[in-house]
């Protein structure tokens, strides 16, 4: 089966690596794919090389920025899914790890048991090897261990993302700025069980941890990602499904 994978790629002011993240996934072997690539209103040349590429390429820009890529996310999913995708979620500061990661990652969802994927990565740096991520023992306790190792590179079936609660992703009443990853991945996680949920070994993803953005971000408020992660691991727990 040949599925379609949509890659949602939301950036801002991603000048200096939105070619090579682009770049990545033009070259892939695989090509049943559509890339909306979600623009938050980058005033440093990044939204016009993005314009650079062809369909199914799709850049949507805001003119005004919502500072964070939640708030595209979720836009770009709403306007360009389609029942029986498999998301994909790349950062425009990241890139796919080789040219096969979707050839990989269709031959995996061949399985109709599985719903949700995730591992691994290397960052940019070397500071961060393919070790981050683990696999899961128990899908029940992991939100409230306070651990996070269900990372890069994160997919799924879009039915499975459908199914979590819009209010369940908000945090003081507004989309976090932080830890949106935290909001999604763990309802997905608890939904799918260990049945259905798939830790791959094989490195299809690199994170940019080089990007001077990032730095800023943080400084900013050093402490909002722990307390926005522990607010993640006290919410209410989802029921593992039987089916999507």
């Amino acid at each position: 089966m040949n599925n379609r994978f949509l890659i949602l790629v939301t950036q801002r002011n991603a000048v200096a690596f939105i070619k090579k993240c682009l770049d990545s996934v033009m070259q892939q072997t695989y090509k049943n794919y559509i890339v909306p690539i979600m623009d938050d209103a980058s005033d440093d040349g990044t939204w016009e090389i993005v314009c650079q590429y062809p369909e199914p390429f799709y850049g949507i820009r805001n003119f005004v920025p919502n500072e964070w890529w939640c708030v595209n996310f979720i836009r770009g999913i709403n306007s360009f899914s389609q029942d029986g995708d498999i998301l994909v979620l790349l950062s425009g500061d990241d890139w796919l790890y080789s040219n096969d990661v979707l050839e990989y990652l269709n031959n995996v969802y061949q399985d109709k048991d599985i719903w949700l994927t995730y591992g691994s990565f290397v960052s940019s740096s070397g500071a961060i090897g393919a070790d981050f991520c683990k696999p899961l023992t128990d899908t029940k306790t992991y939100r409230r261990s306070g651990k996070w190792f269900t990372s890069h590179l994160i997919t799924c079936r879009i039915e499975l993302w459908r199914k979590i609660k819009y209010e369940d992703l908000l945090y003081q009443g507004h989309l976090p700025n932080h830890s949106f990853d935290n909001a999604f991945m763990y309802p997905m996680v608890e939904m799918a069980g260990l049945k259905h949920t798939k830790y791959i070994e094989k490195v299809l993803y690199v994170y940019n941890d080089q990007n001077p953005l990032c730095a800023e971000n943080f400084k900013k408020d050093p402490g909002a990602f722990g307390r926005e992660r522990r607010y993640w691991s006290k919410r209410p727990l989802y029921n593992e499904l039987k089916e999507l």
